[in-house]
């Protein structure tokens, strides 16, 4: 399949003396370079990059719970319900 494509010329210039530094034709650089991009793009993303776009969309409560001792927090919350009576 024959594509076209138009680039302005420092793109031109660039590609040329890329292509020369590998050894490479043109064509062959551009194909080289479209694998790599596609092959990269083909990647299953890593399970951050599948959460980042909700990350932050949800409130979790009380960002300081995960810093206070969870007994403590099991204690107040058995003494609010049943007040100081001996166990």
């Amino acid at each position: 399949m024959a594509l076209s494509i138009r680039l302005d010329a420092k793109r031109k210039a660039r590609l040329k003396r890329l292509a020369l530094k590998h050894g490479l034709s043109k064509s062959d650089y551009v194909r080289a370079a479209l694998d790599e991009k596609m092959d990269h793009d083909e990647k299953p993303a890593a399970s951050w990059e599948l959460l980042r776009e909700l990350s932050g969309k949800f409130d979790l409560g009380d960002p300081e719970l995960s810093h206070r001792d969870p007994g403590k927090s099991m204690r107040a919350k058995y003494l609010e319900k049943h007040g100081r009576r001996a166990r």
